[in-house]
């Protein structure tokens, strides 16, 4: 019977203690939720090393591309919203002999950017924007262009160019930034060509009033076999703007003295080829862009700067407002800017206003040249001068009749 008892009583006694962990695994009744402690204070792991620095708040990120240092913390943003956009698109007006140095450059750092460059000469890349524009067409995410009263007409008058603060500015001169948003790309000397092989030494003229002496006195050489860029596109129109306004109102006599005998053209390399050909022995306000294929023509075609004032163009550049691939085209516009994006523009044969490219670098710069002529007064600046915009048309209208147009 005790035997049973005991029996009878260990059973029960197991059956409760089967019951405590199903009550803990059960859902308790909902409460009130009491505020969190206060988290004790704890010692890092045995296994953390004591020295590793905590992360801070404002470290800078990592960059996704080798852009300058001096970049603001916010730069990233404008490389990796790059990487989401279409291939950016260049209205300029250079060859690809120019672009080439710069492109291959610039694709090092960015390799995702594709970029299409389009020469379009005359004032057409400012038209076709603006009709482009006008429509919501897919138009140009950056213009590059030496035509100063086209930039004024689409900055102060349209308000077309993007106000966009490059942090290549600080390293920049105050007059490479005329307006907001406006910056200079290169800035560019006109020349004097001459056929070495069909003028001798003594009739290879340094100035225009030099080649005005020597067409005068040897017509049978020089007559019609001269030439220059056509007024009617506006970057040779600035050349001469700039040439009469700095040289002052007698330089008229010069080019009315020239222009019957000269053969205008609308295209550096049609100078160029005729120059070479011998059809043209004399080529004035040249554009220094024809540089890159000089020493193939070493013994044929020689240059030099124009002694009575050498024209510098300013050649100006500006991401438009309807620009699409906005992201893009900064990246390009601080690359081209920035000491590297400088001395490709002069490996491609254009010129560098940046102080810090030394002559090592690029044989010619806007100081080189400046020193090599006798000094920055002997330049021509073709800048943003707005009473060419007014005085356009009257001068236009008596270069061509001197030219006999």
């Amino acid at each position: 019977m005790k035997t049973l008892l005991c029996r009878t009583l260990i059973t029960i006694a197991v059956l409760l203690l089967s019951l405590v962990p199903l009550a803990a695994c059960s859902p308790a009744p909902a409460a009130e939720p009491s505020p969190p402690a206060e988290p004790a204070a704890t010692s890092p792991p045995s296994e953390e090393p004591a020295d590793t620095p905590a992360p801070s708040a404002t470290e800078a990120p990592v960059k996704s591309a080798p852009y300058p240092d001096y970049y603001p913390a916010e730069y990233e943003e404008i490389v990796e919203g790059s990487k989401a956009e279409s291939p950016l698109v260049v209205y300029s007006a250079m060859p690809e002999s120019n672009w080439k140095p710069v492109l291959d450059a610039f694709h090092e750092l960015y390799p995702w950017v594709e970029v299409q460059t389009l020469d379009l000469g005359g004032s057409e890349a400012f038209e076709r924007y603006y009709a482009e524009s006008a429509t919501d067409t897919q138009t140009a995410d950056l213009i590059i262009m030496p035509d100063t009263t086209g930039w004024l007409e689409f900055v102060k008058n349209r308000g077309e160019a993007m106000d966009y603060q490059s942090p290549e500015s600080s390293y920049l001169p105050d007059w490479s930034m005329p307006f907001p948003g406006l910056y200079t790309v290169t800035t560019d000397p006109m020349l004097m060509l001459y056929n070495e092989q069909v003028l001798p030494e003594d009739l290879r003229p340094k100035g225009i009033a030099e080649l005005v002496d020597m067409a005068t006195a040897n017509p049978d050489l020089f007559n019609g076999k001269i030439t220059t860029y056509d007024v009617v596109i506006p970057f040779a129109f600035g050349i001469n703007w700039a040439f009469v306004r700095d040289l002052g109102e007698d330089t008229w006599d010069l080019l009315e003295t020239l222009g019957p005998i000269t053969m205008p053209e609308q295209s550096g390399g049609t100078q160029l080829d005729k120059l070479t050909s011998g059809e043209y022995v004399v080529g004035y306000f040249v554009s220094s862009g024809v540089f890159p294929k000089l020493p193939d023509l070493e013994g044929i075609v020689g240059w030099s700067y124009i002694e009575d004032g050498t024209p510098v163009y300013l050649r100006g550049m500006a991401i438009p407002n309807a620009a699409k691939n906005v992201n893009s085209a900064k990246l390009l516009l601080d690359f081209m800017l920035s000491h590297d994006g400088q001395v490709a523009w002069g490996a491609g044969g254009l010129t560098p206003y940046r102080a810090d490219v030394t002559a090592e670098e690029c044989p010619r710069t806007f100081y080189t040249i400046a020193e090599e002529i006798g000094g920055e007064d002997k330049m021509v600046l073709i800048n943003y001068d707005e009473n060419a915009v007014a005085g356009q048309a009257a001068f236009v209208e008596r270069w061509n009749e001197a030219f006999g147009r």
